[in-house]
């Protein structure tokens, strides 16, 4: 299940906003667009501070392969500037993932030369 809501829900909008917002100039931003998807990003987001109210992880106790989907998309949703409404248990689970060795070698890796990569 969240693997799929991962690619067809949370990945939609998350992918949208980073095109839009970095990997483009900022010369191109649409600015009303970028709002837009930075709000349906928060809402998504918001969604899973709610599943973590009584868990560490998304599907429980344990990390499992349910969250490895989704933990692709913070790293890059958290290190992006922009304003993201205060998500305490979502950060804290972004922060277990953080310590994790195989997500800071293959998630946490640098991204500058994306940026602004984009042709129109």
């Amino acid at each position: 299940m969240w693997m799929e809501w991962t690619q067809t829900v949370l990945q939609h909008g998350f992918i949208q906003l980073f095109w839009n917002l970095y990997r483009t100039s900022d010369e191109q931003h649409d600015h009303s667009l970028l709002a837009n998807l930075t709000a349906q990003c928060a809402t998504n987001f918001s969604h899973m501070e709610g599943l973590l109210c009584d868990r560490p992880y998304i599907t429980g106790q344990n990390l499992t392969y349910g969250d490895i989907p989704i933990a692709t998309q913070f790293y890059r949703y958290f290190t992006l500037e922009i304003e993201r409404p205060s998500l305490p248990r979502l950060e804290a689970w972004f922060s277990r993932m953080c310590e994790r060795t195989a997500y800071a070698e293959h998630v946490m890796v640098p991204y500058e030369d994306l940026r602004a990569r984009l042709a129109t």
